[in-house]
């Protein structure tokens, strides 16, 4: 597969940020490591269209994969007809015929929209970064959808993604704003998570602020706690003496106060509660 390599402009840690249509990033902190580096793998189109800036301790990459193609998808013959705005990131099988990102694939397959493919063989790849940061960096992601996971030691985790996973091993602080997508903090100081549809799960050592509409919310944590979800459970474990409020709307909420004095608030509309200490 194609790949890119990039380097920052100045070596120390940095605060990198990553804007991209779709993309599935994984960063590593590295002990020792002078330089931050990129490694890009996709396609070439996007390999050559990839962007970098950077100033000041700051590097910024921007990733454009393919724009979606706007319009209809028809499959005569042994045909299905799909309408949609919008095609990114789909599959589609029907018959004969294979729609992958809005290239056809199969005998008597055509795309109408933008772009008209007819018999396609052309294959699209998802794009990967693999970033390795200098200890006492910072991450910045930006995407519309896509998977991010690092490992290693960060100082700050801003994420922002409609639709995606976000798996942070260690970080000092981690913002998290997802529209559809699981958020996962195995160990931070101070987390503040959202998502719409998506599990939350946490262990921190401060504050944590875990809310999701739809999902479940999980968190061990020596400081205090919010956690709220509408459908799905709440589980709260105290490593230290601490204020709780736990709420759900169609869910249980399970408080284990670990034998720590915990000050627990908690309301379900329909679930149980169970407050152990």
């Amino acid at each position: 597969m194609p790949e890119r390599q990039l380097s920052a402009p100045a070596s120390g840690p940095l605060h990198l940020t990553v804007d991209a249509e779709h993309l599935d990033l994984h960063v590593r902190v590295v002990p020792g490591l002078s330089t931050a580096e990129i490694v890009l793998t996709g396609d070439q189109e996007m390999l050559d269209t990839a962007q970098t800036t950077g100033a000041a301790g700051a590097w910024t990459l921007k990733v454009r994969t393919a724009a979606p193609i706007t319009g209809s998808v028809h499959i005569t013959g042994r045909r299905t007809v799909i309408n949609a705005d919008v095609i990114h990131a789909s599959v589609i099988m029907t018959g004969s015929a294979t729609v992958i990102d809005g290239v056809s694939f199969g005998r008597g397959a055509t795309l109408i929209g933008n772009n008209g493919v007819s018999g396609s063989t052309r294959t699209t790849t998802g794009p990967d970064a693999y970033v390795r940061l200098p200890q006492g960096s910072s991450l910045t992601t930006r995407l519309r959808s896509g998977t991010v996971r690092t490992s290693g030691r960060l100082e700050r985790v801003d994420h922002q993604c409609a639709s995606g996973l976000l798996v942070v091993a260690f970080a000092e602080t981690v913002r998290a704003r997802s529209q559809t997508g699981t958020v996962r903090v195995l160990s931070a100081t101070q987390v503040d998570a959202k998502t719409l549809s998506g599990d939350v799960k946490v262990i921190a050592d401060g504050p944590v602020r875990a809310h999701t509409l739809s999902g479940d919310v999980k968190v061990t944590t020596g400081g205090p706690v919010d956690a709220h979800t509408v459908s799905g459970d709440v589980k709260v474990t105290a490593a230290a003496p601490t204020q709780i409020d736990a709420h759900t709307v169609d869910g249980d909420i399970t408080v284990d106060k670990n034998g720590h004095p915990c000050t627990v608030r908690h309301h379900t509309v329909s679930g149980t509660v169970r407050v152990r200490g």
